[in-house]
């Protein structure tokens, strides 16, 4: 199992029962004390728990339905496999192509595969994206446009009636986005109503769209319907066997591409 993944199931252990002890940790995890207690500080600094003598709860913010896991958090989860969606995503990208990228960790892996000497016209509302294109300086043709808007610090994105104005005035040729969860009828989800509204004109507004999706995210969804799996035309799913491949297609996506 990866840190990061561990670290995940720590955190969903502790949404079950409310609070949860070291001992109990090792035992279901198998793990040594020092590592679990190495795991819950790590948490802790995400603020996703709060430790406690022996044990940890989960944090205050966390509890709260439509709050989703600090951006550093996320950024930490299945790492190997959001590289290689991500470098599989870029492959498609031609050109002279007007992107729309969304503020998922996935997407934003993107950037380090896109080949600098494109042209391309990148929109996004994710800011560590703006900040990483503009990390680059010099050294890339693409011109970057930021939908503004409302922030939102836990994920570092911007939403609101300002960035769906400012989306209005573009017909993006491709929308690379992720989302929350899928559950098994092929209904995406997120955990946030402004992240909704804001990612269905994603998809009315876009000629192609391609989903970046790591397997965990599969039967895990969350609170908030998006739209269904029908309307993507192409899922970028990783590390998935035959069982689980014939279940996804079964979900409506018009291509698959597994990685």
């Amino acid at each position: 199992m990866y840190i990061e993944d561990r670290q995940k199931q720590i955190v969903e252990l502790i949404k079950q029962s409310g609070r949860i002890e070291v001992e109990e940790l090792v035992a279901t995890l198998e793990r040594s004390p020092e590592t679990i207690r190495r795991d819950l500080r790590k948490l802790e600094q995400f603020g996703m728990v709060k430790r406690f003598r022996g044990g940890a709860v989960l944090a205050e913010e966390a509890h709260n339905s439509d709050t989703e896991p600090p951006v550093t958090f996320r950024q930490s989860l299945n790492t190997e496999k959001k590289s290689m969606i991500a470098k599989r995503a870029a492959e498609f990208v031609k050109n002279e192509d007007v992107l729309l990228l969304d503020d998922s960790t996935t997407v934003f892996n993107m950037l380090r595969y896109l080949p600098k000497n494109f042209n391309l016209t990148i929109i996004t509302n994710s800011i560590s994206v703006i900040t990483q294109i503009q990390s680059l300086n010099n050294d890339v043709n693409w011109t970057t446009v930021c939908l503004g808007g409302i922030l939102r610090s836990r994920s570092c994105s911007l939403t609101g009636f300002l960035a769906l104005n400012t989306l209005s005035t573009f017909r993006p040729d491709k929308l690379f986005m992720s989302c929350g969860g899928v559950d098994m009828s092929g209904n995406l989800t997120e955990g946030n109503l402004g992240v909704v509204e804001l990612k269905r004109q994603f998809l009315n507004c876009c000629k192609e769209k391609f989903l970046l999706l790591d397997d965990s995210k599969i039967g895990n969804p969350t609170p908030v319907n998006l739209t269904s799996m029908r309307e993507i035309d192409y899922l970028i799913v990783s590390d998935i066997d035959n069982k689980q491949l014939e279940r996804v297609k079964k979900m409506g996506a018009k291509s698959i591409v597994c990685v």
